[in-house]
């Protein structure tokens, strides 16, 4: 589906006079990929005390930093992190053992 340019210009409009709901409506989105909730995400959110599980930033519950981890092979969520520790964990292809080596020579 192409979409106008009126079409683009009304959708632009719209998420920014109505940008909580587009958030939410979004992060629903998301969510239903795990088969989560909104209650799932703000009991796991509340159990990190509103936090990055890898470097303890403090998260706000719904917004575009703020995102849900999993494992890429099973689909297992494993927590919530922000965007920085949510790109690494990417940029090391989810593999521990380049995280172990990238530690070993950040040390040195």
């Amino acid at each position: 589906m192409v979409k106008t340019e009126k079409r683009k210009e009304y959708e632009k409009k719209y998420k920014k006079e109505h940008k909580k709901k587009v958030q939410i409506d979004t992060k629903k989105w998301c969510l239903k990929r795990f088969n989560l909730t909104l209650k799932d995400y703000d009991i796991m959110f509340d159990n990190q005390k509103e936090r990055c599980g890898i470097c303890n930033i403090k998260l706000e519950r719904i917004s575009k930093g703020t995102h849900l981890d999993h494992d890429h092979k099973t689909n297992k969520v494993r927590g919530i992190l922000c965007h920085n520790c949510n790109i690494g964990l990417g940029m090391f292809k989810d593999n521990a053992d380049f995280l172990i080596n990238a530690i070993k020579w950040l040390k040195n």
